[in-house]
């Protein structure tokens, strides 16, 4: 699969969840809505934590390299 196609795979996705949490206001659904909200922070909590994860490899990375070249 492309990127491109991946990246349209997600735009739709999203937007299938959006209406679904559209719907749910319209019918006052709370928990529904609250529950969306929550996997929507674990989603986003996972995705920080692999970056800065990324980050501290990139860390050891560079002092590696600064140890190696004499900087």
């Amino acid at each position: 699969m492309s990127n491109s196609e991946e990246a349209l795979r997600r735009t739709v996705y999203y937007i299938e969840n959006m209406k679904q949490l559209l719907n749910d206001l319209d019918v006052h659904s709370y928990s529904k809505i609250d529950r969306s909200f929550q996997l929507a922070l674990q989603n986003l909590n996972q995705q920080l934590t692999m970056k800065f994860a990324g980050i501290a490899e990139m860390m050891k990375y560079i002092d590696f390299y600064k140890i190696e070249d004499g900087c």
